[in-house]
C-alpha cells in the first residue's frame, strides 16, 4: 500500500472515531444521577404495625408434648437412600475429548 493510500486510510479512522466518540458523550446523560431514584423507606404506621406483629409473635408458645407420644416415637423412617452411580468427568470440563 502506498504512503499516501496509508495516510488517508488513516485520516479516515481518526474522523471516524472522533464522530463515533462525539456521538457517544453527546447523547450521555450530563448530570449522571438520572439513573439514581430514591427509595423511600416504610412509614412510621407501617413500623408500628410491624411491631405490633411481632409483639403477637413474641407471646406464641409452642405445645412440643407430641415429641413425648408413644406413637411418634414409633414412628420410623421408611425412606430409601438412593446412591446412584456416578462417573467423574474431566478435571476441566471445556478440553477437548
Amino acid at each position: 500500500m502506498s504512503k499516501t493510500k496509508q495516510n488517508i486510510l488513516f485520516a479516515v479512522l481518526v474522523v471516524a472515531l472522533l464522530g463515533t466518540l462525539y456521538i457517544w458523550y453527546s447523547q450521555a446523560p450530563s448530570t449522571g444521577n438520572e439513573g439514581v431514584s430514591r427509595v423511600e423507606g416504610p412509614s412510621n404506621q407501617q413500623r408500628i404495625q410491624f411491631l405490633a406483629l411481632l409483639r403477637v409473635l413474641k407471646g406464641l408458645k409452642f405445645d412440643t408434648s407430641f415429641f413425648q407420644d408413644p406413637v411418634y416415637q414409633s414412628l420410623i423412617d421408611s425412606g430409601v437412600q438412593v446412591i446412584l452411580p456416578a462417573e467423574s468427568g474431566a478435571i476441566n470440563p471445556f478440553l477437548p475429548r
